[in-house]
């Protein structure tokens, strides 16, 4: 009879932190999903307003710097959009499969 007790308590304890480290994990997938996208979108006004500039001028310099601004914009945010997606994507599924685990 205590062994079943003691068993129940552990299987409880270990379901109660795997749902929250599913939810961490899904949290925290969605800050660098969100972060790779604001910087997607903050970058590419940048990069339109500098190639854009270049037709103006015969110097090249606006091409240039769109491309450095690019490369600094999209390179992080693509990152953190590589991390966070699966991230997001994993603790949902996790967190899906701890609740349907709850019902019973």
């Amino acid at each position: 009879m205590i062994i079943s007790a003691d068993y129940y308590k552990k299987d409880k304890a270990d379901s109660e932190d795997n749902s929250k480290r599913a939810k961490r994990l899904k949290i925290t997938g969605l800050v660098f999903t969100s972060l790779g996208g604001a910087g997607i979108l903050t970058t590419t006004p940048f990069v339109i307003i500098y190639g854009v500039s270049d037709n103006y001028s015969n110097h090249h310099i606006g091409n240039f710097a769109a491309a450095l601004v690019g490369i600094m914009g999209y390179t992080p945010s693509t990152a953190c959009l590589i991390t966070g997606i699966p991230m997001t994507v994993v603790g949902f599924k996790k967190s899906k499969k701890q609740n349907s685990y709850k019902e019973f």
